[in-house]
């Protein structure tokens, strides 16, 4: 049996249409990891921490983190020795979310001293978020140990 052009032609047309059906079926059956169900919530946190990120620029220096024998110092600017400051210090490890901790803090001489965290060998960012005198500030440092 010989094949001719119309048979080609309706055969190509309708592998065509179950692909595009099969993709509109696709996209009804999945969902997005893009969408969730608490939006409005992580979108106010993430504005908020907008926010605290340009406080802590508008600081002019960075907290500074170094490493006293086997214990992790962290120093905040912008007149946080002379006021109180609480806060939180997330170690965040990109690549391994597992490892991710956070500690909570408050002091009054905005310097702070933490155990030396169990995994120094992998890749590592501060994230500290701390709150003095009423305002709020974000930073994310290196990790000392990474440098």
């Amino acid at each position: 049996m010989k094949i001719t052009w119309g048979v080609r032609i309706a055969g190509l047309y309708i592998s065509f249409v179950v692909m595009i059906v099969t993709l509109v079926a696709a996209t009804f059956t999945k969902k997005p990891a893009l969408v969730s169900d608490d939006y409005y919530f992580r979108e106010t946190k993430f504005g908020e921490q907008l926010q605290a990120r340009k406080a802590a620029a508008a600081l002019g220096a960075a907290p500074v983190a170094k490493m006293a024998g086997d214990r992790l110092e962290l120093c905040l600017p912008g007149g946080a020795g002379q006021r109180e400051v609480r806060g939180l210090l997330r170690y965040y490890y990109p690549a391994s979310p597992s490892k991710d901790r956070s500690e909570a803090f408050r002091s009054a001489t905005g310097t702070l001293s933490f155990a030396q965290p169990v995994d120094t060998g992998t890749n590592c960012l501060l994230q500290i978020d701390w709150i003095c005198a009423g305002t709020r500030y974000y930073a994310e440092i290196p990790a000392p140990w990474m440098r």
